[in-house]
């Protein structure tokens, strides 16, 4: 599992390498970068993915979120992988997220990207250990180090902040258009909620999405900057 987690991270590196190389307009760094990630990727594909099980190395929620977000998965087994991530958190974890810091981040930030605030809800919605609503009951007033305690001013788990804004809020930043000159709006209906109101201090002014449902009919207030 380690060996698998330290080689996504490395990828994960490579890939962000590559992107900022191609906006800075070093074409070279880019293509040499994006040529090692490709490498990688593959490599990851064949020693830590069991066909057999369609998980990758532990089979624990992050294992399976990372691969799908570096897109380790090949094209033609993501749905697979996905629906095992489903299982894994709706069935055998009953609705409980099963991540620590760095999981919970990049678990978040692949559901995110595939559309799956639902699976988000669940998880954020729960007030049973291990859990966010678990700390609250407990009279938290900061995120924990981790979800049975050790410091209760750490922080660690706070990547759960970023799906209020982009999640259920919807406001993407476009990496065609960096600094948030272009964006995207997506918000994230789910859950039950009947409203939602996110808003984000861009460079160029302030982005905000306003969206409510009244009598079956969403309605969606977008703040562009000037």
């Amino acid at each position: 599992g380690a060996r698998f987690i330290n080689n996504c991270h490395y990828l994960y590196t490579l890939q962000l390498a590559s992107k900022i190389a191609a906006i800075l307009g070093q074409s070279q760094d880019a293509a040499m970068y994006r040529e090692r990630a490709a490498t990688l990727s593959r490599v990851l594909q064949e020693k830590f993915y069991d066909p057999a099980k369609g998980t990758y190395a532990t089979g624990e929620q992050p294992y399976l979120a990372l691969p799908l977000l570096l897109h380790i998965t090949p094209p033609e087994l993501r749905e697979a992988v996905m629906k095992t991530l489903e299982q894994t958190i709706l069935v055998e974890n009953r609705g409980h997220i099963d991540a620590g810091m760095h999981g919970t981040y990049f678990l978040l930030k692949e559901l995110m990207a595939d559309n799956r605030n639902d699976l988000i809800f669940a998880m954020a919605s729960q007030t049973t250990y291990p859990s966010w609503g678990d700390m609250l009951g407990q009279g938290a007033t900061t995120i924990w180090e981790s979800w049975s305690g050790g410091s209760h001013i750490h922080d660690c788990l706070l990547s759960i902040g970023a799906w209020f804004v982009e999640g259920i809020g919807g406001i993407y930043m476009d990496e065609a258009a960096p600094g948030f000159r272009h964006f995207i709006v997506k918000p994230g209906v789910v859950g039950g909620l009947t409203f939602a109101r996110a808003r984000y201090r861009s460079i160029h002014g302030w982005i905000a999405s306003d969206w409510r449902i009244e009598n079956g009919a969403m309605h969606l207030e977008v703040t562009v900057p000037p």
